[in-house]
């Protein structure tokens, strides 16, 4: 829809954020392919050297500038974005997507500097739902007026949360664009290893609320339920303190893991586990993506986006809120079972 009209830049002021954020924008681009018409804008940080190799794929595609960040804080970087379009002496983008962004600091600057540069349409896409912003009136105020432009519009990745942001701004331009995180690939996934101990994996960002607190000494204490294998890289130093200690036994890496190395490990398990705390059930998760390429099935609470994938798509087991956890993994089917 972006490429009806010429000249779209996709800006990401969050690439160098632990996470995935740099391979989700290569991952768009790689559906998108090497086009003349779509160039890219993304944060650079000095002291954060694993994101070169992320970088040279993104040229692959097309043009990509880069804009110097002090940090990873999506704040400072969208400040930073929009400071580099205003200055942007190149070819002026009729259309501009933000794959992540402050929202409230958008809608604070935009006004101002749509006055200068002049886009048919700035899109942004929003991974929450709109209660945070709700919460406070000068953050509604603000982007209640910026959704209302003519010229902006704001992408969810799920039908739930572009339905509750229908409610909470009536009026404003929402629509759904999905996570393009199952690019293209002649890689065929690794056969599954049929043994009787079950492999689980808790893979990707390591954060509070992924269930590890709970899961790590669950699994000491009952080494009948199978092996758990924790890996990723931390969000912050805070959860390095936070979980580190849990982790000690498990021989964990805390780096970052590149695109192959993540589904390599993801085919190594039997079940990806996504047993998330205080998670919003609306959102989408990457793990579901990931699961999907290494043809693996995922464990989810009930409720929201995961289940409705999980019922939809028949490819997974569903762990309701009232299950004791213990009884649940004693439970699920084993690679040698006509159920798995």
């Amino acid at each position: 829809m972006f490429l009806k009209q010429s000249n779209l830049l996709i800006v990401q002021p969050w690439f160098t954020a632990k996470g995935h954020p740099a391979q989700s924008l290569i991952n768009t681009a790689k559906t998108l392919g090497k086009h003349g018409q779509v160039s890219y804008l993304i944060s650079h940080q000095f002291a954060e050297p694993s994101f070169k190799e992320a970088e040279e794929k993104l040229r692959n595609y097309g043009a990509v500038e880069t804009f110097l960040v002090p940090s990873s804080s999506v704040r400072v970087g969208t400040i930073l974005a929009l400071w580099c379009i205003f200055r942007r002496d190149k070819m002026r983008p009729n259309r501009i997507l933000f794959l992540d962004a402050h929202l409230v600091l958008l809608a604070l600057m935009w006004p101002w500097i749509a006055s200068f540069v002049k886009v048919k349409k700035l899109s942004v896409v929003y991974l929450m739902g709109p209660e945070k912003i709700s919460s406070t009136w000068y953050s509604r105020v603000l982007v209640k007026s910026f959704l209302s432009r003519e010229d902006t519009g704001l992408f969810l990745r799920t039908d739930e949360l572009a339905d509750a942001w229908r409610q909470a701004f009536p009026g404003g331009r929402f629509d759904v664009l999905p996570s393009l995180e199952l690019p293209d690939s002649e890689r065929l996934p690794r056969p599954l290893r049929r043994t009787e101990e079950l492999m689980y994996g808790v893979l990707g960002q390591i954060r509070p609320g992924k269930g590890i607190e709970w899961l790590v000494p669950l699994f000491e204490r009952c080494p009948e339920i199978g092996r758990l294998t924790v890996a990723g890289a931390f969000f912050s130093r805070k959860h390095e303190n936070d979980l580190g200690k849990l982790l000690i036994k498990q021989k964990f890496a805390n780096r970052y893991l590149s695109d192959e190395e993540l589904l390599t490990l993801a085919e190594d398990q039997h079940y990806l586990v996504m047993l998330y705390d205080n998670w919003d059930d609306r959102m989408e998760a990457a793990t579901m993506y990931l699961a999907a390429r290494a043809n693996r099935p995922v464990i989810v609470r009930s409720g929201g986006w995961c289940e409705r994938m999980v019922r939809s798509y028949n490819c997974g087991l569903v762990c309701a809120s009232h299950d004791k956890p213990l009884e649940f993994f004693l439970s699920v089917p084993k690679p040698t079972d006509t159920e798995y």
